[in-house]
């Protein structure tokens, strides 16, 4: 339940605040934003934006009882393409900037691994991620025109889990919704008075989970999952 929470949180921000920049561009609202402040441009306001990087994670568990025998741990690895949408609101008083930011990002992080339950019985357990999220505050400090800031909240995911056993017609495949906590930081700038350039990382990390499949008496023990991001960005201010 806290889950579907989150991402309804996060993607009707999202979609508000399309809605609410579409309707500042036709109503010619964009320069409201934008005053000099002793401080450089005035990061106060909203805004939305696309970004994409590169992430790495590791996942790892304990695979059991899927021939009725002793359980196997497994491990691995994924990387790949992470990308979505951003949107979020700032809040500047002299040098300092408080904020909420929330995202929602398609990813093709996948990996496999083979573990033996028992030894020599071999089983490839294979995961992708579909989506990444995340609900956070914000906070930064002011230099020029560049924002130098930190970030915390909750991350949630879906991932696709898939368990076969070579040479055999052993097959199982199950999706999980997990959530979390993701901390990082990165900097900001303006390279126009609309726009907002961005670099940032984050490390997340997933609460594990067991699911259980009595069809054929096995359960899949998953520990908690790291996920690391390097992230570009750019956002229009409104």
């Amino acid at each position: 339940m806290r889950i579907k929470t989150v991402y309804s949180c996060s993607t009707a921000l999202i979609f508000l605040l399309a809605w609410f920049s579409a309707d500042a561009v036709m109503a010619g609202g964009y320069n409201s934003g934008f005053k000099n402040s002793s401080y450089g441009r005035s990061w106060s306001g909203c805004y939305l934006g696309l970004q994409g990087g590169y992430g790495l994670s590791e996942i790892s568990g304990i695979g059991s009882q899927y021939d009725g025998s002793s359980p196997g741990a497994y491990k691995l690895d994924l990387n790949g393409f992470v990308g979505g949408l951003y949107a979020g609101c700032n809040r500047q008083s002299g040098r300092t900037v408080l904020g909420l930011e929330s995202d929602i990002e398609y990813s093709n992080a996948d990996g496999d691994s083979v573990f033996y339950d028992p030894t020599p019985m071999a089983y490839l357990k294979t995961v992708e991620y579909d989506w990444l999220g995340s609900v956070r505050a914000r906070a930064g400090f002011v230099a020029s025109d560049a924002l130098f800031y930190l970030t915390a909240g909750w991350a949630y995911s879906k991932s696709n889990h898939t368990i076969t056993q070579p040479g055999s017609a052993f097959y199982h495949e199950y999706s999980k919704n997990r959530d979390g906590w993701t901390l990082g930081g990165g900097i900001e700038k303006f390279i126009s008075n609309r726009f907002i350039a961005r670099l940032e990382y984050r490390y997340s990390q997933l609460e594990g989970f067991t699911h259980l499949n009595s069809a054929n008496n096995s359960r899949d023990a998953v520990d908690d999952t790291d996920i690391s991001v390097v992230r570009l960005g750019i956002a229009a201010k409104f």
